[in-house]
């Protein structure tokens, strides 16, 4: 295999499309890997052209407006498809991509039937990293960690809020069904994370339950603590690729109620590693959470086939086989492309300064909306150096927001 030097473009670094470039790189051992996150373009333009200059392949791995991405002739390009809820919005992915990454059979049937050549198109599923995301077996130790005092059962939910295009994420649906539970009379707490759900949260508290704790940013290393803290996940969503979250949560086992959507229409079997309801029904979620709230019998049962499915069929080893063969399967087809590129750039350094960029950009646009203990807190672990660098590129774009209290 010829060794060639990858480009790994998330949205963010910091967040699950972050996780995607990170794992690639670590069951990764054929190709040299870069990272340039899509927030950063605006600010590092030019280190965007000189990458790109020396690359042999670049990989989109979120859906970048693919209309404005200019790459040079015949640089490959793999796209990435996670779901669809507007197709109209992806076709240029299909257009410009020599290869397609798609997550879920659900959304890899339905991009072919509109016309896109099955061969173009590669199935990786989300994974979960097993050294991270286990069961700890001491669900009061992981809510103490976190600074809850509290034995009543947690139900967790886990998003950002930007990513709720269209109400793909369903949140009506989850809050009818937090209510119908609290007038019920059901004794139970709420854990959200993620940045963005201020009036949801205060939505909750006003149903009468008392017990709401939000992390809008939590540290990556302390997600799986969050994780182990619950007694069961919901998801909601009526368009996901993943989601993510219920992987990370059935890997730390802790049972799952949600929607058939993504990967769990592949994996999730209701009533035996999960619970499986319709979409945009709030009474069956309701029950389903019910259920579980009732039957602690019934929640190991879940877990524990849950756990089983994740560590036989969902480790990012076993999800991402292949992913090598793939850049270089791309990179032979361009007919023009006799040698790989070559470059001084260290790809290892490149990939540190990418990180702690994007971690700057990340908790400085964390700040600006509503949280600056959380963004300001995550800037200074960072390191003065990159705040001291990166700070005169954002002066005028996003700081005066840090005062103003808004974005």
């Amino acid at each position: 295999m010829t060794k060639l030097k990858v480009l790994l473009v998330p949205d963010y670094l910091t967040w699950i499309l972050g996780t995607w470039a990170k794992q690639i790189v670590r069951v990764g051992s054929q190709h040299d890997y870069y990272f340039f996150s899509q927030q950063m373009l605006p600010y590092h333009q030019k280190e965007w052209e000189s990458l790109i200059k020396i690359v042999d392949i670049v990989h989109v791995l979120s859906d970048f407006d693919f209309d404005k991405l200019t790459l040079p002739d015949p640089l490959p390009l793999v796209g990435s498809i996670h779901h669809v809820t507007n197709w109209p919005k992806l076709i240029a992915i299909a257009e410009k991509s020599d290869a397609i990454m798609m997550v879920a059979n659900e959304w890899k049937e339905f991009v072919c039937q509109q016309g896109v050549s099955e061969e173009k198109l590669f199935l990786f599923n989300n994974g979960v990293e097993q050294s991270k995301f286990y069961p700890l077996n001491n669900r009061l130790k992981a809510r103490k960690q976190l600074g809850i005092n509290s034995e009543t059962p947690l139900i967790g939910y886990s998003a950002k809020y930007t990513s709720n295009t269209d109400g793909r994420k369903g949140v009506n649906i989850l809050l009818k069904a937090l209510e119908k539970l609290g007038n019920q009379g059901e004794q139970f707490g709420v854990l959200i994370t993620g940045p963005g759900w201020d009036k949801v949260v205060k939505e909750i508290k006003s149903y009468g339950i008392n017990q709401v704790y939000y992390f809008p940013f939590l540290p990556d290393r302390l997600m799986p603590i969050c994780y182990n803290a619950l007694d069961l996940y919901v998801v909601t969503s009526k368009v996901e690729g993943g989601p993510v979250p219920v992987l990370n949560c059935m890997a730390c086992g802790v049972p799952v109620v949600t929607t058939p959507v993504g990967i769990v229409k592949d994996y999730l079997e209701d009533g035996v590693n999960g619970l499986i309801v319709p979409k945009d029904d709030a009474e069956a979620t309701a029950n389903a959470i019910s259920r579980l709230l009732k039957s602690e019998d019934l929640r190991e049962q879940l877990a524990k086939a849950g756990l089983e499915t994740v560590n036989n069929y969902l480790t990012w080893d076993k999800t991402l086989a292949g992913i090598e063969d793939l850049y270089q399967r791309v990179w032979e087809a361009k007919a023009d492309k006799k040698e790989p590129a070559k470059t001084n750039i260290n790809p290892v350094q490149q990939r540190e300064r990418a990180l702690k960029i994007d971690s700057y950009l990340w908790n400085l646009k964390l700040a600006a909306k509503g949280h600056p203990l959380e963004g300001l807190r995550g800037i200074m672990e960072g390191g003065l150096a990159v705040a001291v660098s990166e700070t005169p590129r954002l002066a005028i774009a996003e700081i005066p927001k840090l005062f103003k209290g808004k974005g």
